[in-house]
């Protein structure tokens, strides 16, 4: 495996006065899968346009392998390019859809099928090579077009938000067959999603983004647990954010102490702990406890997440279904986090 194979440096690209990436820098290892995470407008789509060429970025260089790939126009690239509304020609089959750019090359058709019916086996799909996109079914369609890029044998793959066209179900599935044919081939990819579960679950690492600027590179772990920021917080995941005051290892919010594990930090923080780390009860915790008023449970499938009120904050605490049912809303409840599950971050 290849280190800095797929190497972003110093990008800039602006739309007038519109400043869509600004001094952007990123090194992925070959056969990694990483996803660009962000909001819409923060600039991750106009850095995978400009990886496949679409685009011409005002400065800073692209690599591959190794070699700047700037001047070189989309189709000289060795990149391919998943988009979420499929693409796919109507008037041809399955099979002709994704050994269409083996076609234009006059590659012959045995060697066409050679190539072409082991991507329609890994992705479950050979019994539909006769059909038409019309028979077909969303999720059914974008495995095609998953097919048809790899059948050029890219270096470089990069999904655009390829499952958002699709519903739930069919989405997390499409998500499993792209995160194992990925894995399987070790192909290097690029995953653009402003869905923060379709990140975590699919990427090796993940640049979470914002205003065209990178607020945080991690693995999916290392983005959840410790973000770095506010914004990538309150992006990535539900946090609860207390705001108010650290000294030593204490942290007052709204005139209620916080014991926290953060001995050295001192003046105006961000305390952030996860739904899940907050646990309640209808009797006192002792530290980092305060009271709070139950004002909403929603049912989130395999949990709970109740919403309550506390200094005209909300606060939301995951439990088992089993424990929802112990509370009703206008319920006094006490809430309580262990110190070693909040966060401090700088505002």
């Amino acid at each position: 495996m290849k280190e800095n194979y797929l190497e972003l440096r110093n990008i800039k690209k602006t739309y007038g006065s519109v400043i869509a990436v600004n001094d952007f820098s990123l090194s992925v290892n070959e056969g990694e899968l990483v996803s660009l995470l962000g909001p819409s407008g923060c600039g991750k789509t106009t850095l995978l346009r400009s990886i496949a060429g679409f685009e011409k970025v005002d400065s800073g260089e692209i690599l591959v392998d190794g070699k700047v790939i700037n001047d070189i126009p989309p189709e000289k690239r060795d990149v391919a390019i998943v988009f979420q509304s499929y693409a796919l020609f109507p008037h041809m089959t399955v099979f002709d859809n994704v050994a269409f750019s083996l076609m234009i090359k006059g590659v012959p058709k045995k060697e066409q099928e050679e190539n072409v019916m082991p991507l329609l086996e890994m992705l479950r799909i050979s019994n539909l090579k006769d059909r038409f996109p019309r028979q077909l079914s969303g999720g059914q369609q974008q495995r095609v077009a998953l097919a048809r890029a790899l059948a050029k044998k890219p270096k470089i793959l990069l999904l655009d938000e390829p499952l958002s066209a699709l519903d739930a179900k069919v989405r997390e599935e499409v998500r499993v067959e792209i995160r194992r044919v990925q894995k399987e081939l070790s192909i290097t990819s690029i995953y653009v999603t402003h869905d923060q579960s379709e990140a975590l679950s699919i990427s090796d690492r993940i640049v979470v983004m914002n205003a065209g600027v990178i607020q945080q590179v991690g693995t999916p772990v290392e983005i959840y647990r410790n973000p770095k920021n506010l914004f990538v917080a309150n992006f990535v995941g539900v946090a609860n954010i207390f705001h108010g005051k650290a000294s030593r290892n204490k942290f007052e919010w709204h005139g209620v102490e916080f014991i926290i594990d953060n001995p050295e930090m001192f003046g105006e923080f961000a305390l952030a702990v996860r739904p899940e780390m907050m646990k309640i009860s209808k009797i006192p915790q002792g530290k980092n406890s305060f009271k709070a008023i139950v004002d909403v449970t929603t049912f989130l499938g395999s949990f709970a997440r109740i919403t309550l009120k506390a200094f005209s904050e909300m606060i939301h605490v995951d439990v088992s279904i089993e424990e929802a049912s112990k509370y009703n809303k206008g319920d006094e409840v006490y809430v309580s986090f262990a110190e070693n599950s909040a966060l401090l971050i700088e505002k």
